[in-house]
């Protein structure tokens, strides 16, 4: 079989007959040249030719064909019949090629295939240069960077990331009837920054919808700085609403998002968001915004400033085996006003919290030290409360085996300096807490372990009341710069056990046997009354400061239904079913002797009952009640069902009771019914309904509708928001590739929003 090689110098032709050795010399063709030999040619070195054209696939240059003709007085080489010609890192296929061995200039006619790495374009007829990027195919169709469908007379590639389309349209919908097209008479195309289109309209489903002298989009696969989708809003107490924003691409390791909120009966808010996520353990973010709000309609209050501040940050050193995590939060409310909040934490919220924390785990204890500053501050109906925990200090450690035995060394240490300031006074004093304890669990039993700890409360007070007559929250001067201090012990006994089971051997579908488990656990707890004159001197902030003598047990009883379940995997254990009692008894009040005649001993309190079943993966139903012995009654209840079937949809339903026992009639209750669900219909569409009623007041807190269109092209969503206070509906869009916001989930289910 000929070879036939060509190269950027000279061609040397060798032919070699079984009978005698004939050497041919061709003529020189400039940047041309390569060696033909029969099998029995001693094979020659390789030279370095800029330019070769060979069967061999592994050549930089190469072309292969049904026949390939050698012109030499043309000065072209000529593939017919599947003809396919690689160069640059590209391929070219068509049924015929020609090539100019001295300008390097080809031409490709007939089922015309072009591919680069992300391109691939099909045409009648295209021209191209061995040496140079640029290509012109026309009659043309495909895609550039993998995502856009192009299709148009002329396409010229003029560099690896610039193309230049004539009468043509671009899309990234796929097949021939797009869900939307950009169509221009010029388009400049440039991967990763902007098309550039000249006299462009879009269509809808072919049909066009608007047009423009001259437009530019994005073309960016990359994450990269530009103006998200804008929304546009209606709001019966805001008023109209366009929310814009831009989002800049720092960095690989960080972004930002600012953007501008225009509401016609409210003013513009200003809002920012910066993100970082230096590596996979350390990340953060901060966000805020600031608005100069007009009193709402019907409201004679002046325009004031609100605004927000949130952050957080949490990064792990694990050279230390320690943990930093912050929080920032902050709020300026100059009065009551629910309808400038975007959502319902921040509508519900009385009051802003931050911290700052620093974790680092003991290497050779199983223990850890806390340093932590907090502040907590009241918004709205609590503004002006503040609550600062500046500095904490505490140390623990858990089950420190002491030497061979089973003794367990425990330790809670603390030291805190405490600040709450309220409208009536201000509390300020530092406090230092321990609680040191032993342990030593027995094993009675295979299934019965009793755990028993025994330990001490030492707390020591820098401040304290002026007298015992003064209640919580005493001005300062009804306190006085005296420290205090309480000592208790204290005993806990634990026993988990006796367990008992039984499996059954039924098969039921995919269920593999099943195995019933009853496994009881219960607490003893014991402190005894002491430091009763100073009890009543200590300035009480949080349940440190309130312990008090103790002398409980309680109990939980669990029955468990399980199974193993068949899956592709092979089995797996579920629990289709858990029922759990538990009730705390109080020994002390049993004892109680004063004031029984007005007040009888209830030494037993409620009795809590859940139920959780998941029989099918998919369905969970829980139901909780707390039940009063003594006025045997429900005291509340809550009862949930969630089913998810994935992006076909979902159900959730919550409905809470508690009876309000200081309000007459005691059969009057505080009831919140929570519904939400979402269902796919007609393949593309998705719709989801959220819904919070105040059973109580009959009032609707929240009444949300969601519409989805997501195709592979484009989505849009549709919201409709109707709460206490305001209305509001919003239309967002985006175009994948060309306007792109953030592409919401198919649904956003209720449960996983709280």
């Amino acid at each position: 079989m000929n070879r036939i090689i060509f190269s950027s110098f000279i061609i040397s032709l060798t032919i070699t007959c079984t009978l005698s050795t004939i050497h041919v010399f061709a003529s020189s063709l400039s940047n041309i040249s390569d060696q033909i030999q029969s099998p029995y040619q001693k094979e020659l070195p390789e030279k370095d030719y800029s330019l070769a054209f060979l069967k061999n696939s592994n050549s930089a240059t190469a072309i292969s064909a049904d026949k390939i003709i050698n012109d030499k007085i043309r000065q072209r080489v000529v593939g017919k019949g599947f003809a396919d010609i690689r160069f640059l890192g590209h391929r070219l296929q068509a049924d015929h090629i020609e090539v100019q061995t001295i300008t390097h200039d080809g031409v490709a006619t007939g089922n015309v295939v072009f591919q680069t790495k992300n391109d691939r374009i099909l045409g009648s007829r295209a021209e191209f240069n061995l040496d140079s990027e640029k290509l012109t195919i026309f009659s043309a169709h495909g895609y550039i960077a993998a995502t856009y469908y192009v299709k148009a007379n002329v396409i010229r590639r003029l560099s690896y990331d610039h193309y230049e389309v004539i009468n043509g349209s671009f899309t990234s919908c796929k097949g021939d009837n797009p869900d939307w097209a950009l169509k221009s008479k010029k388009t400049n195309f440039r991967i990763g920054g902007y098309a550039e289109l000249k006299n462009p309209r879009l269509e809808v489903s072919g049909i066009p919808i608007i047009g423009s002298p001259w437009a530019i989009v994005p073309i960016k696969q990359k994450r990269a700085s530009g103006f998200l989708p804008p929304k546009i809003g209606l709001g019966k107490k805001n008023g109209n609403q366009i929310v814009a924003d831009y989002f800049w691409a720092i960095n690989r390791s960080s972004d930002a998002t600012f953007g501008l909120d225009y509401m016609s009966k409210r003013g513009f808010r200003w809002k920012g968001e910066y993100r970082f996520k230096s590596n996979e353990v350390t990340y953060g973010e901060i966000q805020g915004n600031s608005i100069y709000a007009k009193s709402p309609p019907k409201k004679n209050k002046p325009t004031k400033q609100f605004w927000d501040l949130k952050g957080k940050y949490n990064t792990y050193l694990p050279e230390y085996r320690a943990e930093i995590d912050a929080k920032i939060e902050e709020a300026g409310r100059p009065y009551i006003d629910r309808s400038l909040d975007t959502n319902l934490h921040d509508r519900t919220r009385q009051s802003t919290k931050s911290h700052i924390d620093f974790r680092r785990e003991f290497i050779d204890l199983p223990g850890r030290l806390k340093l932590r500053s907090s502040r907590t501050r009241g918004i709205n109906e609590n503004d002006g409360d503040v609550y600062d925990v500046a500095p904490e200090v505490s140390v623990e450690i858990d089950n420190w085996k002491l030497g061979s035995n089973d003794l367990y060394m425990n330790l809670k240490s603390s030291f805190h300096k405490l600040r709450r300031v309220d409208s009536p006074s201000t509390i300020s004093f530092e406090r230092i807490h321990l609680k040191p304890s032993l342990s030593i669990p027995t094993k009675l039993l295979p299934s019965l372990t009793l755990t028993s700890e025994f330990g001490f409360h030492e707390t020591f007070w820098t401040q304290r009341k002026l007298d015992s007559s003064i209640g919580g929250s005493p001005t300062k001067e009804q306190q006085l710069s005296s420290s205090i201090s309480r000592e208790m012990w204290f005993s806990e006994f634990h026993l988990k056990g006796p367990k008992f089971s039984r499996v059954f051997g039924a098969n039921i579908g995919k269920m593999r046997k099943f195995k019933h488990t009853i496994e009881l656990e219960s607490n003893y707890k014991y402190s005894p009354s002491m430091d009763a004159r100073d009890r009543q001197l200590i300035l009480e902030l949080d349940s440190i400061d309130s312990l008090g003598d103790k002398n409980t047990i309680d109990y939980t009883l669990t029955n468990r239904i399980l199974t193993k379940y068949k899956t592709e995997q092979g089995l797996e254990t579920r629990e289709l079913l858990k029922l759990s009692i538990s009730q705390l008894y109080n020994i002390d009040e049993k004892r109680r002797d004063q004031k029984l005649d007005t007040d009888s001993r209830r030494p037993a309190g409620d009795i809590d009952i859940e139920a959780k079943s998941s029989i099918i993966k998919k369905l969970s139903l829980i139901q909780k009640a707390t039940y009063a012995p003594y006025e045997k009654e429900i005291n509340k209840y809550s009862t949930a069902i969630r089913y998810s079937i994935g992006r076909n949809g979902y159900l959730y339903l919550d409905r809470t009771w508690k009876r309000h026992r200081n309000i007459k009639p005691v059969s009057t209750g505080e009831s919140h019914f929570n519904l939400s669900g979402g269902f796919s219909f007609l393949k593309n569409w998705f719709f989801e309904l959220i819904t919070r009623v105040n059973r109580s007041d009959k009032k609707v807190l929240e009444k949300k509708f969601i519409l989805r269109r997501k195709s592979c092209c484009w989505d849009t969503i549709i919201t409709v928001s109707d709460l206490s206070d305001k209305t509001e509906v919003f239309v967002g869009f985006n175009l994948l590739g060309v306007i792109e916001g953030e592409r919401t989930p198919t649904f956003r289910k209720g449960w996983e929003k709280n």
